[in-house]
Protein backbone atom coordinates (compact mmCIF):
# COMPACT_ATOMS: atom_id res chain seq x y z
CA UNK A 1 0.00 0.00 0.00
CA UNK A 2 1.44 3.58 -0.84
CA UNK A 3 2.12 5.63 2.05
CA UNK A 4 -0.28 8.65 2.33
CA UNK A 5 1.09 12.00 0.69
CA UNK A 6 -0.64 13.74 4.40
CA UNK A 7 2.38 15.54 5.81
CA UNK A 8 4.83 13.68 3.65
CA UNK A 9 6.63 16.72 1.75
CA UNK A 10 10.11 17.28 1.98
CA UNK A 11 9.82 18.54 5.54
CA UNK A 12 8.99 15.29 6.52
CA UNK A 13 6.87 13.99 10.11
CA UNK A 14 8.99 14.19 12.99
CA UNK A 15 6.98 11.61 14.34
CA UNK A 16 8.67 8.76 11.92
CA UNK A 17 12.58 9.48 12.49
CA UNK A 18 12.08 7.22 15.28
CA UNK A 19 10.30 4.68 13.26
CA UNK A 20 12.52 4.60 10.57
CA UNK A 21 15.51 2.84 9.81
CA UNK A 22 18.59 5.10 9.07
CA UNK A 23 20.54 6.67 7.26
CA UNK A 24 17.80 9.80 6.79
CA UNK A 25 17.48 12.48 3.87
CA UNK A 26 15.21 15.21 3.86
CA UNK A 27 13.85 14.02 7.58
CA UNK A 28 12.84 10.32 6.20
CA UNK A 29 14.82 7.00 6.37
CA UNK A 30 15.73 4.86 3.28
CA UNK A 31 12.66 2.35 4.48
CA UNK A 32 10.02 5.49 4.08
CA UNK A 33 11.70 6.95 0.58
CA UNK A 34 11.86 2.78 -0.33
CA UNK A 35 8.06 3.03 0.46
CA UNK A 36 7.99 6.49 -1.70
CA UNK A 37 8.68 4.64 -5.01
CA UNK A 38 5.25 3.04 -4.99
CA UNK A 39 3.69 6.20 -4.48
CA UNK A 40 0.56 6.62 -7.20
CA UNK A 41 1.62 9.87 -8.35
CA UNK A 42 4.86 10.21 -10.25
CA UNK A 43 5.81 13.06 -8.93
CA UNK A 44 6.37 11.69 -5.56
CA UNK A 45 7.86 8.44 -7.03
CA UNK A 46 10.16 11.34 -8.37
CA UNK A 47 11.09 12.60 -5.76
CA UNK A 48 12.13 9.36 -3.66
CA UNK A 49 14.61 8.38 -6.64
CA UNK A 50 16.23 11.63 -6.30
CA UNK A 51 16.50 11.43 -2.54
CA UNK A 52 17.86 7.44 -2.69
CA UNK A 53 20.57 8.74 -4.76
CA UNK A 54 21.61 10.91 -2.07
CA UNK A 55 21.26 8.56 0.18
CA UNK A 56 22.82 5.12 -1.28
CA UNK A 57 26.68 5.31 -0.81
CA UNK A 58 25.68 4.26 2.92
CA UNK A 59 22.58 1.60 2.13
CA UNK A 60 23.63 0.40 -1.60
CA UNK A 61 22.33 -3.39 -1.52
CA UNK A 62 18.93 -1.64 -0.10
CA UNK A 63 18.91 1.35 -2.75
CA UNK A 64 20.46 0.00 -5.96
CA UNK A 65 17.96 -3.07 -6.67
CA UNK A 66 15.10 -0.15 -6.03
CA UNK A 67 16.49 2.52 -8.41
CA UNK A 68 17.20 -0.50 -11.06
CA UNK A 69 13.67 -1.21 -10.81
CA UNK A 70 12.60 2.20 -10.49
CA UNK A 71 14.11 2.49 -14.47
CA UNK A 72 10.88 0.38 -15.52
CA UNK A 73 8.45 3.08 -14.10
CA UNK A 74 5.47 3.60 -16.14
CA UNK A 75 6.48 7.61 -15.82
CA UNK A 76 9.36 8.37 -18.14
CA UNK A 77 10.19 11.47 -15.19
CA UNK A 78 10.94 8.73 -12.73
CA UNK A 79 12.87 6.81 -14.58
CA UNK A 80 15.11 9.59 -15.94
CA UNK A 81 15.61 10.34 -12.24
CA UNK A 82 16.30 6.60 -11.27
CA UNK A 83 19.43 6.62 -14.00
CA UNK A 84 20.52 9.97 -12.97
CA UNK A 85 20.55 8.63 -9.18
CA UNK A 86 22.27 5.40 -10.31
CA UNK A 87 24.74 7.86 -12.18
CA UNK A 88 25.78 9.53 -8.61
CA UNK A 89 26.25 6.81 -7.32
CA UNK A 90 29.10 5.84 -9.64
CA UNK A 91 30.51 2.33 -9.39
CA UNK A 92 29.10 1.52 -6.44
CA UNK A 93 25.80 1.03 -9.10
CA UNK A 94 27.15 -1.72 -10.60
CA UNK A 95 24.11 -4.46 -10.16
CA UNK A 96 22.22 -2.16 -11.96
CA UNK A 97 24.16 -1.69 -15.32
CA UNK A 98 22.24 -4.43 -16.89
CA UNK A 99 18.74 -2.46 -16.33
CA UNK A 100 20.55 1.02 -17.31
CA UNK A 101 21.69 -0.96 -20.83
CA UNK A 102 17.84 -1.40 -21.31
CA UNK A 103 17.05 1.70 -20.12
CA UNK A 104 18.98 2.83 -23.53
CA UNK A 105 16.22 1.34 -25.51
CA UNK A 106 13.70 3.62 -23.38
CA UNK A 107 11.37 5.39 -25.72
CA UNK A 108 12.40 8.83 -24.52
CA UNK A 109 15.60 10.25 -25.59
CA UNK A 110 16.05 12.09 -22.67
CA UNK A 111 15.87 8.78 -20.45
CA UNK A 112 18.51 6.97 -23.34
CA UNK A 113 20.60 9.84 -23.10
CA UNK A 114 20.57 9.73 -18.97
CA UNK A 115 20.82 6.00 -19.13
CA UNK A 116 24.13 6.07 -21.11
CA UNK A 117 25.71 9.06 -18.64
CA UNK A 118 24.85 6.76 -15.49
CA UNK A 119 26.71 3.52 -17.48
CA UNK A 120 29.65 6.29 -18.04
CA UNK A 121 29.92 7.07 -14.20
CA UNK A 122 30.02 3.83 -13.28
CA UNK A 123 33.02 3.38 -15.45
CA UNK A 124 35.04 0.38 -15.99
CA UNK A 125 32.76 -1.94 -14.11
CA UNK A 126 29.76 -1.31 -16.61
CA UNK A 127 32.14 -2.69 -19.54
CA UNK A 128 29.30 -5.05 -20.22
CA UNK A 129 27.03 -2.55 -21.19
CA UNK A 130 29.70 -1.75 -23.92
CA UNK A 131 27.49 -3.57 -26.61
CA UNK A 132 24.27 -1.42 -25.64
CA UNK A 133 26.66 1.62 -26.17
CA UNK A 134 27.89 0.38 -30.00
CA UNK A 135 24.31 0.08 -30.59
CA UNK A 136 23.58 3.39 -29.13
CA UNK A 137 25.50 5.16 -31.13
CA UNK A 138 23.49 4.59 -34.06
CA UNK A 139 20.31 6.13 -32.38
CA UNK A 140 18.58 8.86 -33.56
CA UNK A 141 18.93 11.54 -31.02
CA UNK A 142 22.62 13.50 -31.15
CA UNK A 143 22.50 14.01 -27.32
CA UNK A 144 22.28 10.29 -27.03
CA UNK A 145 24.74 9.45 -29.49
CA UNK A 146 27.13 11.91 -27.68
CA UNK A 147 26.65 10.57 -24.37
CA UNK A 148 27.08 7.07 -25.07
CA UNK A 149 30.92 8.17 -27.18
CA UNK A 150 31.38 9.95 -23.60
CA UNK A 151 30.55 6.36 -21.32
CA UNK A 152 32.69 4.51 -23.98
CA UNK A 153 35.41 6.42 -23.41
CA UNK A 154 34.80 6.17 -19.35
CA UNK A 155 34.08 2.81 -19.44
CA UNK A 156 37.91 2.34 -21.11
CA UNK A 157 39.72 -0.42 -22.57
CA UNK A 158 36.84 -2.66 -21.77
CA UNK A 159 35.17 -1.17 -24.79
CA UNK A 160 37.56 -1.98 -27.35
CA UNK A 161 35.06 -3.52 -29.72
CA UNK A 162 33.75 0.22 -30.27
CA UNK A 163 36.40 1.38 -31.82
CA UNK A 164 35.56 0.33 -35.45
CA UNK A 165 32.29 2.39 -34.55
CA UNK A 166 34.14 5.78 -32.98
CA UNK A 167 36.48 5.63 -36.06
CA UNK A 168 33.30 5.98 -38.14
CA UNK A 169 32.04 8.74 -35.89
CA UNK A 170 35.84 10.71 -35.86
CA UNK A 171 33.70 12.06 -39.38
CA UNK A 172 30.08 12.75 -37.87
CA UNK A 173 28.46 15.77 -38.92
CA UNK A 174 28.01 16.39 -35.24
CA UNK A 175 31.41 18.23 -34.51
CA UNK A 176 31.08 17.42 -30.94
CA UNK A 177 30.52 13.65 -31.23
CA UNK A 178 33.71 13.74 -33.58
CA UNK A 179 35.71 15.25 -30.42
CA UNK A 180 34.32 12.82 -27.83
CA UNK A 181 35.03 10.09 -30.61
CA UNK A 182 38.56 11.20 -30.54
CA UNK A 183 38.88 11.43 -26.64
CA UNK A 184 36.98 8.22 -26.42
CA UNK A 185 39.74 6.54 -28.96
CA UNK A 186 42.53 7.67 -27.06
CA UNK A 187 41.70 5.69 -23.96
CA UNK A 188 40.37 2.73 -25.24
CA UNK A 189 42.97 2.05 -28.33
CA UNK A 190 45.57 4.75 -27.80
CA UNK A 191 47.64 2.93 -30.15
CA UNK A 192 44.80 3.99 -33.05
CA UNK A 193 45.22 7.43 -32.11
CA UNK A 194 48.91 7.36 -32.41
CA UNK A 195 48.35 5.47 -35.95
CA UNK A 196 45.86 8.24 -37.12
CA UNK A 197 48.43 11.30 -36.24
CA UNK A 198 51.40 9.63 -37.69
CA UNK A 199 49.25 9.18 -40.81
CA UNK A 200 48.24 12.66 -40.81
CA UNK A 201 51.37 14.32 -40.32
CA UNK A 202 52.91 12.00 -43.32
CA UNK A 203 50.14 13.62 -45.13
CA UNK A 204 50.79 17.04 -44.11
CA UNK A 205 54.52 16.34 -45.28
CA UNK A 206 53.76 15.73 -48.63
Amino acid sequence: MAPSSHGMGLEGDKSKLAAGDGPFFERRSVGEWLEWLRHPRASERRQAAQALGQLGAQVIKKVVPALADALRDRNELVRRQAAESLGHLGEPAKRAVPALAMALRDEKEFVRQQAAEAIGRIGAAARFAAGGLIEALRDPGRYVRWQAVIALGQIGPGAAGAAPVLLELLHDRVEEIQIAAARALAVIQPAIVGTLTDALRQGDSR
